[in-house]
């Protein structure tokens, strides 16, 4: 959350992090951020009209949560190269702080009834239509049966990609058969572990990133999902130059591509990576890992 200097920078269990954050994020190239989870209302209403505010202002989409009711409302669908985009984003809860009465618009809960409604008001309006979850439960490697209830819902009513976080932890990444959408599959990533987090612990210290395509035939007017690749990610903590410092780092046939490693930690980067691949190797066979 970004809900400013005066309410005190602080981490768990109730989390607000300085401005400078959205703007790095900008600057290193992310132009869309899902703002609904568990810890969207971690500084109350304030919080998330101030984070989504601060993220719009830094020239980033943010999703999932709103201002207003017209803002909840609003379609986001975003055209690249011609193609429309249409992106939704909900979460399971808001670890107990209550969503203010009459001020539902706030954030996106999941709700099989609301995310029906929103599918059928995106789907006629883009090419492609991706849903971010943030659901189930932390640490858990595999989805669990509310999650593939929810995943079928998706995949049977017009959704082209899911992409699920909260567990910390990897789960599987598959292409389940679709109705309603461009390809008639969608691509459903359950959870991609952590991207960059304080939680050094096996599995948890580690994630990947989706790399997806969609493909149009302009002539026969057709759709094809390009293949799927994922690739594995370890998260550094520690000092270089003397700053402690936090790293997202990429398998590398370079030996000498991490000098700030120390001690065993290049043992248990490469631990992350391997039990990444192991995960893979699990997963659809559409799924390709760098």
């Amino acid at each position: 959350m970004l809900a400013g200097v005066k309410q005190k920078y602080t981490g768990y269990p109730f989390f607000n992090s300085p401005d400078d954050y959205a703007y790095s994020l900008k600057q290193v190239g992310f132009n869309l951020l899902s703002l609904a989870n568990n810890h969207s209302l971690d500084r109350g209403a304030f919080g998330v009209v101030r984070t989504t505010q601060v993220v719009s202002e830094a020239g980033i989409n943010a999703i999932g949560t709103a201002n207003s009711a017209s803002g909840r409302d609003s379609l986001r669908i975003y055209t690249h190269k011609g193609i429309k985009t249409g992106f939704i984003c909900y979460s399971y809860g808001t670890n107990g702080n209550p969503v203010p009465k009459g001020r539902e618009y706030l954030i996106n809960l999941i709700d099989t009834t609301a995310i029906m409604a929103d599918i059928k008001r995106y789907r006629p309006a883009c090419d492609l239509l991706v849903v971010f979850l943030h659901f189930g439960i932390e640490y858990e490697k595999v989805p669990n049966a509310g999650q593939k209830q929810i995943a079928q819902l998706c995949a049977k009513n017009g959704v082209d990609v899911l992409i699920g976080s909260h567990p910390h932890v990897l789960q599987p990444v598959e292409v389940l058969p679709a109705m309603g959408n461009a390809t008639g599959q969608m691509l459903c990533a359950y959870s991609l572990g952590n991207f960059i987090s304080n939680q050094q612990w096996r599995y948890s210290d580690a994630g990947a990133i989706l790399h997806c395509g969609f493909e149009k035939d302009t002539v026969a007017g057709t759709w094809a999902m390009l293949p799927t690749t994922v690739t594995p990610i370890w998260v550094f903590k520690g000092y270089i130059n003397g700053r402690k410092t936090y790293r997202i780092l990429p398998p590398s046939n370079d030996s000498l591509a991490y000098p700030f490693l120390r001690g065993n930690d290049k043992a248990v980067m490469n631990q992350a990576f391997a039990d990444t691949r192991g995960k893979m190797r699990e997963m659809h066979e559409q799924i390709l890992v760098k």
